[in-house]
């Protein structure tokens, strides 16, 4: 189907917030959740939040951070549970890449992996997707105002936010500022997703920067996380010095891999997104 004026539209973003929470609570009412299910969830709720922020000046305030709040939380359930199979998957091939015994993290990755089991059922979910059921009820009735290049302004906001937060994260490479880098990085690839119909070839390789580096950034964190985990384990000490030297090492691969690209995705100062006005100015043309 051919993307129209109407799908970029304050209205038309709204729809498209409507369809992925539908989407969302579909996936979760499943009758089996599995791990790429929670992913599809977790994805949805990403691109959400990127478009309420694009839609944010013509929202009423009050729904705006109810929504945002309500998703945030959902997001963060879901990541605790995703969070459990990650870290099994990560700890099993740090052993490995380490040369120790798979014995001697066998019982700590069952136990993750029985918690991610357990933890994947209806019972958690179903309080889930009544909060998401609450925030698609508030986009109904509280629709968003009209508004002139709502996508392009958006865009734009959303581009220089996460052009700073990198800028702050190549200075300082603490966990903190490459959080919040990954995060603001994250929101402007999915509303890119969003705009793809109307981008021009350079916002195009824009979008693919942006998801390169919210990639290699979560794969930073997850290894952090892990490391961090690492110290209350049972395990013994000198095992436990090596998984430590193992995620160091690579968590700094990582850190580099992010370094090597962030600077080339915000090279410029300013992004105008020229090709979205364009657009709008030949329908106008056209129409008349």
């Amino acid at each position: 189907m051919t993307a129209t004026a109407s799908d970029r539209s304050s209205l038309g973003i709204q729809r498209a917030c409507l369809h992925r929470l539908a989407d969302t609570v579909q996936v979760l009412r499943r009758p089996v959740v599995t791990a790429a299910a929670i992913h599809q969830a977790r994805t949805n709720l990403k691109a959400i939040e990127a478009l309420l922020i694009v839609l944010r000046p013509q929202l009423p305030l009050a729904t705006y951070r109810q929504s945002r709040h309500t998703l945030k939380e959902v997001r963060r359930g879901l990541g605790a549970i995703r969070d459990l199979a990650v870290n099994a998957k990560e700890l099993a091939r740090a052993t490995r890449q380490a040369g120790l015994s798979p014995k001697s993290i066998r019982t700590t990755v069952g136990s993750w992996t029985h918690e991610h089991r357990k933890a994947a059922t209806k019972t958690v979910f179903s309080p889930m997707t009544a909060a998401l059921a609450t925030v698609r009820q508030a986009l109904i009735v509280e629709p968003p105002r009209p508004g002139r290049h709502v996508l392009r302004n958006g865009l734009r906001r959303l581009y220089r936010r996460a052009a700073v937060t990198c800028r702050r994260s190549l200075a300082d490479p603490r966990a903190h500022q490459l959080h919040e880098c990954r995060q603001r990085t994250q929101r402007l690839r999915y509303a890119l997703e969003f705009a793809d119909p109307w981008l021009s070839e350079r916002d195009r390789e824009l979008w693919h920067q942006t998801k390169t580096l919210s990639t290699r950034l979560g794969h930073h964190r997850d290894l952090g996380r892990l490391d961090a985990l690492i110290c209350r384990l049972p395990i013994r000490p000198p095992h436990r010095r090596q998984l430590h030297a193992e995620l160091k090492k690579r968590q700094a691969a990582a850190l580099r891999s992010y370094i090597s690209c962030a600077g080339r995705a915000y090279s410029q100062n300013r992004r105008q997104f020229k090709s979205l006005k364009k657009a709008a100015d030949n329908e106008n043309t056209a129409s008349k």
